[in-house]
């Protein structure tokens, strides 16, 4: 498990800003799921001109979460909440604090 110091995120969410316009909708695979379902690891991929990003690791530093490098995820723990739509939208209000909705969410 992998956690990020501030130089870290701030470097993520600027390439992150680079990357993602208002209105992109990044994708979540979720991987895998604890015997217990109170943790879930999920990717963060998005489509470029043809092409499958992974963005995994760096929506880890820009939200501050945990990146799990065994399933290239962004780690979750909890319940009861849509993990991916919870990480999109922690992503949104980071990168774009004025609008939180700002980036779209799908599951694939």
């Amino acid at each position: 498990m992998k956690h990020f110091n501030k130089a870290e995120t701030a470097k993520a969410r600027e390439a992150l800003g680079e990357l993602l316009k208002p209105g992109d909708t990044v994708r979540t695979v979720l991987g895998h799921v604890s015997k217990s379902g109170m943790t879930r690891d999920v990717q963060c991929l998005i489509a470029r001109d043809s092409e499958i990003i992974d963005i995994t690791s760096k929506v880890a530093a820009a939200i501050g979460g945990t990146y799990n490098a065994e399933y290239d995820s962004v780690r979750v723990t909890g319940c009861g909440l849509d993990v991916g739509f919870g990480i999109v939208y922690d992503l949104g209000r980071r990168l774009y604090p004025e609008d939180e909705y700002a980036l779209k969410h799908r599951w694939i």
